[in-house]
């Protein structure tokens, strides 16, 4: 489900919005803790539209919450009959940063009139669908307890073992914090002794880094084409390190407008001036001074 600003054919209760005229809000409160490998999540939701708080007593509205783990590629949305509540969810399934989300949302197909709405609407009466989004708000980061990581945590990059993955295989994910690579057992083993020794740094810099920087570059500036503000402290630490090396994003502005395929070819291009003194530029004096 997408919170991006967006017009919806019926009015939407949000944080920065003018759908709604009568001062109505809609926000949560979260809490977690941990323990025997479950994360629970502790939910708390204030509604204060009299309309909607109506529509969730005569069970046409219900609340809930999205919870999404972009670094484990996961995300549920969970109902809730009451709240203050609480949901629990396998730590097995999150790495890092879990975002959560408050949701109202429609239980059924019905014509539901609407209160408290901006007289642009042409009516108060709307056809809504079972799913419909009534009402979401502000979306909390909070930071799990739990982390597979190999410790190492460079320019924004974390290692993260992953049990079910090939042993020789990889993925790489843009989490809040981070830019996490998942990693099989043989995967992991080597990149553990490659980033325990300087020497070997160039190679890392050559192969994973470089995955990771691609992914982050292509996410960053596609948010930066949408006009959206960067929020994620990988993406702000990635912009500060391309500042740093001299490089600048303006001769990518056009990434994320036209060629997809185009696109990826000046992301890589461009990663690979970013990583060329701590990669390929370290490597060839090295072999020029000493030999490999």
């Amino acid at each position: 489900m997408s919170f991006r600003p967006r017009a919806y054919p019926h009015p939407v209760l949000r944080e920065i919005n003018d759908d709604y005229v009568d001062k109505s809000e809609f926000f949560g409160r979260f809490t977690h803790s941990s323990g025997e490998g479950m994360l629970t999540l502790g939910i708390d939701i204030t509604l204060t539209s009299d309309r909607l708080n109506e529509a969730r007593a005569d069970g046409i509205a219900q609340l809930a919450v999205e919870v999404e783990c972009a670094g484990a590629r996961w995300k549920e949305v969970f109902t809730l009959e009451n709240v203050p509540a609480s949901v629990t969810i396998p730590e097995a399934n999150l790495f890092g940063t879990i975002r959560v989300t408050p949701l109202l949302i429609a239980t059924q197909e019905i014509n539901l009139e609407f209160a408290g709405i901006n007289k642009e609407f042409t009516t108060t009466t709307f056809h809504l669908f079972e799913g419909d989004l009534l009402a979401y708000g502000p979306t909390e980061a909070l930071e799990t307890d739990h982390d597979r990581s190999s410790g190492d945590d460079h320019y924004g990059i974390k290692f993260s073992l992953q049990s079910d993955l090939d042993p020789d295989e990889y993925w790489v994910a843009c989490d809040y914090d981070e830019i996490i690579i998942h990693c099989g057992s043989n995967v992991m083993q080597v990149t553990k002794a490659l980033t325990e020794d300087i020497r070997y740094s160039p190679f890392v810099f050559m192969s994973y880094y470089k995955d990771a920087f691609v992914k982050g570059m292509d996410y960053l500036l596609r948010s930066l084409s949408r006009g959206e503000e960067l929020e994620q402290t990988w993406a702000k630490g990635l912009k500060g390190y391309i500042e740093e090396k001299g490089l600048s994003l303006d001769s990518l502005s056009a990434i994320g407008q036209d060629d997809e395929q185009g696109d990826h070819e000046e992301v890589e291009r461009f990663v690979h001036r970013l990583i060329a003194l701590d990669g390929v530029q370290a490597l060839a004096k090295r072999i020029q001074k000493e030999g490999l």
